[in-house]
């Protein structure tokens, strides 16, 4: 069993270089980082439960970013979510935002953007802070 860290996320991308980016970004305001590259491997990650939220992908091959946290949703799973994608497509962010997904983010985006997103959606009064 993993243990994991009070200040956990959860990164679910199949682009290893997004995986990497993500992990040494958010290591470096001082949350642990836990990546996957599939819904598969993300399932088994969250049985150990602690993440304070997930940040997945749109375009997933097996199964779409959106179409997983529903179904989290459905088990009783109820984890802040960041959904990201190269895409935007309008129909897609509403979807995401009705379905209670914390924020979307469209790839590729600035780091500033993505740490302040993940402050404010998983930590709404978080001290953890951006260092340059």
């Amino acid at each position: 069993m993993a243990v994991v860290a009070r200040h956990s996320i959860l990164v679910i991308d199949d682009e290893q270089g997004v995986r990497t980016f993500l992990k040494t970004a958010l290591q470096g305001c001082g949350y642990s980082v836990d990546v996957v590259k599939d819904t598969t491997e993300a399932e088994i990650q969250l049985k150990d439960g602690g993440y304070i939220g997930i940040i997945v992908d749109f375009q997933l091959p097996a199964e779409d970013g959106m179409t997983f946290l529903q179904r989290l949703r459905g088990q009783g799973i109820d984890i802040p979510a960041i959904l990201i994608s190269g895409y935007a497509i309008l129909d897609t962010m509403v979807n995401a935002l009705d379905s209670h997904i914390a924020a979307f983010i469209v790839k590729p985006f600035e780091l500033r953007e993505l740490i302040d997103i993940v402050n404010q959606s998983f930590w709404p009064t978080n001290t953890l802070n951006y260092r340059s």
